[in-house]
C-alpha cells in the first residue's frame, strides 16, 4: 500500500496555517498522517493545532522549541514511518489532486528509479487571488538526471523580498515532474 505522510513545519503561522492543513484534508488521496511541527510559536498556533488534532485524528500535532524551519521538517521527517513523505509550508495551499497526481507518477515504472516529484506554482496574495505579474523563476523542465544541484539555485523571490505574497500548488495540478535517480 502507498502511504503517505505530509509534513507542515510551521512557526507563528496562525493566519494561515488553516489553509494549508485543510488543503490537505481535501485531498482526492488521504495521507496517512499530517504532521505539523510546531517550531515554538508565540502566536495562536498552538491553540488551532490542538484543535485540529482533536478533530481529526489523521492530523499529529509535535511542539518543538524553535530551531527554524530545516529543523522543524527533520522532526518531522524522523515522526513519519510511511512510504512517502511531502512538505508543505504553513503558508502554501495544495490543488485538491496533488497526492493523487504525484503518487501516479511515482507508480509509474517508465521513469525508473524516482528520488522525488515537484510541481509548478502559481503566486497568491494574502487572501488567495493569483498574482499574474509577479516575477516567477524560469526552470528548464526538460532537464533529466540529477537536477538536485540546479534546484537549489532557483531564488524563491528574484527581489530577495517576499512581501505579502504566498506560493500555492493549486494551480498547476497537472505540471508534475518525476526526478530520477
Amino acid at each position: 500500500m502507498d502511504e503517505i505522510d505530509v509534513v507542515i513545519p510551521v512557526y507563528n503561522g496562525e493566519p494561515y496555517i488553516n489553509e494549508a492543513i485543510d488543503s490537505v484534508l481535501q485531498q482526492t488521496f488521504k495521507p496517512r498522517r499530517i504532521i505539523v511541527v510546531d517550531d515554538g510559536s508565540t502566536d495562536g498556533t498552538p491553540k488551532l493545532l490542538e484543535s485540529y488534532q482533536t478533530l481529526y485524528p489523521t492530523v499529529k500535532y509535535v511542539r518543538k522549541s524553535n530551531a527554524g524551519l530545516s529543523s522543524a521538517r527533520n522532526v518531522g521527517i524522523l515522526s513519519s514511518d510511511s512510504r512517502y513523505v511531502a512538505f508543505l509550508d504553513a503558508d502554501d495551499v495544495w490543488h485538491p489532486t496533488k497526492l493523487e497526481k504525484q503518487l501516479h507518477v511515482f507508480r509509474n515504472k517508465s521513469f525508473g528509479n524516482l528520488g522525488f516529484i515537484y510541481c509548478d506554482y502559481s503566486n497568491i496574495d494574502s487572501l488567495g487571488a493569483p498574482l499574474v505579474n509577479f516575477p516567477c523563476f524560469e526552470m528548464d523542465f526538460s532537464v533529466k538526471g540529477n537536477v538536485f544541484q540546479k534546484l537549489l539555485r532557483i531564488p524563491a523571490y528574484p527581489d530577495g523580498e517576499s512581501g505579502n505574497i504566498r506560493t500555492a500548488f493549486r494551480q498547476h495540478p497537472d505540471t508534475c515532474r518525476a526526478v530520477s535517480f
